[in-house]
């Protein structure tokens, strides 16, 4: 697919390591799907405005204590 931003293959067990070209900086709805299983699919809006929030695998210091409330 010419659109396709990019594409892993996980081995089961495995951890990606090089994932760099996966993050997303231009705005725009991205399709995010499994090549195997067509029920394992989603969607991952990129904007650019001031109303998003940020997020990752490890919570922020200040986050972490928001969390806990």
């Amino acid at each position: 697919m010419k659109d396709t931003v990019f594409n892993f293959s996980s081995e089961p067990g495995t951890r990606k390591d090089d994932i760099e070209q996966a993050f997303l900086e231009k705005p725009g709805v991205y399709i995010l799907k499994c090549d195997i299983h067509p029920w394992m699919s989603g969607y991952v809006h990129v904007v650019d405005h001031p109303y998003y929030d940020l997020t990752s695998a490890a919570p922020s210091k200040d986050r972490a204590a928001a969390s806990s409330c």
